[in-house]
């Protein structure tokens, strides 16, 4: 198993995203989130924060929109 995932991280740092380099910030993630979304071809949108309903991101890609609540844990 964790060779498996060794292997996936190394596959997606050599398309850019480098799922170890996230903000520690709350809001900085959100943005690095939508940032990365983006990079795979998503439209996205990071939310105000007030009154979204707990909807931190909202996504979009071909005919598909999902609403993405953001968590940040250490």
């Amino acid at each position: 198993m964790l060779k498996e995932l060794d292997a996936y991280k190394a596959a997606s740092k050599n398309t850019g995203f480098d799922p170890d380099s996230y903000p520690v910030n709350g809001h900085e993630f959100e943005n690095w989130v939508s940032e990365q979304l983006q990079s795979f071809g998503w439209i996205t949108k990071v939310t105000t924060g007030s009154g979204d309903q707990g909807v931190d991101i909202i996504a979009s890609i071909d005919e598909q929109t999902v609403g993405i609540q953001c968590k940040r844990f250490k």
